[in-house]
């Protein structure tokens, strides 16, 4: 009996495991899409590498506010530090009005992960081009 409880315990453990593990890359390359396709959004604007074209999303009026904030959410899966400067002169540290401008919440995650920040999912979906950055 306690054989068999031990086995299907241990069956239960590999199983959950098996399945948060796919759940991580899988999200995370979900992720990595999401960048990819906001970077070649700002890159059909500005050419040039992705940092300063997704710089030049959140200072160009041609853009929406929706597309400005995925355009900070992206700098922080980047993580890159020369987008420190432009993102804090942005935080002003009061309440979201995302009908009125770039999200504070999102842009302290940015801040953060440009910093250096934990990103656990970008070990799987940063590579390439972005990896450089």
């Amino acid at each position: 009996m306690i054989k068999i409880i031990r086995k299907r315990w241990k069956l239960i453990c590999i199983t959950a495991v098996v399945v948060l593990c796919a759940f991580y890359v899988g999200g995370s390359y979900v992720i990595g899409r999401q960048v990819r396709e906001m970077v070649a959004v700002a890159q059909a604007s500005e050419p040039g590498d992705p940092v300063s074209a997704l710089l030049s999303v959140l200072n160009s009026p041609d853009f929406s506010l929706s597309e400005k904030n995925s355009a900070v959410w992206a700098l922080g899966q980047l993580g890159n530090p020369r987008a420190l400067d432009a993102l804090e002169a942005m935080h002003t540290g009061e309440e979201c009005e995302h009908s009125q401008g770039i999200c504070q919440h999102e842009l302290e995650k940015a801040i953060e992960l440009c910093r250096g920040g934990a990103n656990p999912g970008a070990l799987v979906w940063r590579h390439g081009e972005l990896a450089s950055l």
